[in-house]
């Protein structure tokens, strides 16, 4: 019986006690995860030798810092909470059905950047040719990457009070091209792009905002980087997709193509058997 992505939390528990050998995933994120169609999340789902049993929360446009916080943290919690329990429950009960997630996966931060009512507050005009990090203002993109930086490590402690030795997986996006190019599905458009028309409006050129897009989802990545070393958050991996892509691989500004979010996805699928050698014939 294949699996359907799964929205329900209480869905979850029932499938996974009909495939006990595939693995068990809790997806949050935004639309790297959440993309109409094909996206991250599809292809660990359609691509997977087996069948593992996904819960997929993410949403597109969803902000690391909103995920951790407000109502969306309490129905992660809420969640978490209550598959413990319901695991708690069944091994009380000596049963031989385990429900625990194997992976939590999570896709965030991009959002925080490059938002149309975050990315605006971070740039500034300067002379043409100028280092990328003088089109910053500084301050603020550091403390919206402490933001960022604090979103990760509250997942890691929700983590912690519910699935303490269950991998937390993330990624680093890859280098967006600034481009005219929104989001189209069945050629319909539905939005316009994030980045280019803002840095249009600011006089800034196109090799001038290459450079930035480049510098900005670099020091992301480096941010998430030294949370490996983060004693705040354990059994925590991030998977270098940094120049994974190249110029043809992107279907839009900041969204890769379905070819290209199924290399995503491998690279995930490979993260997980590393980590659990015991699912890699079913992932």
């Amino acid at each position: 019986m294949n699996v359907p992505l799964i929205h329900r939390i209480e869905e979850f528990e029932g499938w996974a006690k009909i495939h006990q050998k595939d693995a068990r995933i809790y997806s949050e994120g935004d639309s790297w995860f959440a993309y109409p169609g094909t996206n991250v999340i599809t292809e660990i789902h359609d691509d997977a030798k087996g069948d593992p049993v996904i819960l997929q929360k993410a949403v597109a446009g969803d902000e690391a810092s909103s995920m951790l916080s407000g109502k969306q943290r309490h129905t992660l919690v809420k969640e978490l909470s209550w598959l413990k329990e319901r695991s708690d429950w069944l091994k009380k009960k000596g049963s031989k059905f385990k429900i625990d997630p194997h992976f939590i996966v999570f896709s965030g931060g991009g959002n925080d950047i490059v938002g149309k009512f975050d990315l605006p507050l971070l740039i500034q005009k300067a002379k043409a040719g100028s280092p990328p990090a003088q089109f910053i203002q500084q301050d603020r993109f550091k403390n919206r990457l402490e933001q960022i930086r604090t979103a990760y490590i509250e997942l890691g402690f929700i983590r912690d009070e519910f699935f303490v030795n269950c991998p937390i997986i993330t990624h680093k996006y890859d280098y967006p091209i600034p481009s005219n190019q929104g989001v189209s599905v069945v050629g319909i458009d539905i939005t316009d792009s994030w980045m280019k028309p803002f840095m249009d409006d600011l006089g800034i050129n196109a090799k001038d905002q290459k450079g930035i897009a480049h510098y900005l989802i670099d020091e992301f990545g480096k941010m998430v980087d030294k949370l490996k070393k983060n004693k705040k958050i354990n059994n925590f991996h991030v998977i270098n997709t940094q120049g994974t892509l190249g110029p043809k691989d992107w279907q839009n500004e900041i969204h890769p193509t379905p070819k290209a979010f199924g290399r995503i996805a491998k690279m995930f699928r490979d993260k997980m058997k590393l980590l659990r050698p015991d699912l890699a014939t079913r992932l």
